[in-house]
């Protein structure tokens, strides 16, 4: 298998030897925001966490990830959100915690 190539039209928002997943975009104000999950080495790892990039230029470029959601033993995922009024997008996400079996959903803004 080769090397994977984006479409032309297309910009790499953020890449990494880990597994990634579950991407949602929103626009708040006049800046992009893209949230998607971050694990291990597979898409069952389960202490997976939520990163969070920008865009100021419509997409041309991406900043960093920055770390969104990360809580111990715990894999969030099955990211989604909006724009809201005002500037501001809202995310949600599923966590679901290993030790304590409980799986929430959770919102949230930008």
């Amino acid at each position: 298998m080769g090397e994977a190539v984006a479409p032309s039209t297309s910009t790499v928002v953020y890449e990494d030897e880990r597994y990634l997943s579950f991407p949602a975009l929103a626009r708040a104000g006049e800046r992009l925001l893209v949230i998607f999950r971050q694990a291990g080495g597979s898409p069952m790892d389960g202490d997976a966490r939520i990163l969070i990039c920008h865009s100021d230029d419509d997409g041309a470029s991406w900043s960093a990830p920055e770390v969104w959601v990360d809580e111990p033993d715990t894999d969030s995922r099955n990211c989604g959100g909006g724009p809201l009024p005002g500037g501001l997008a809202h995310f949600v996400y599923d966590m679901h915690h290993a030790t304590a079996d409980w799986r929430r959903t959770f919102y949230r803004t930008s």
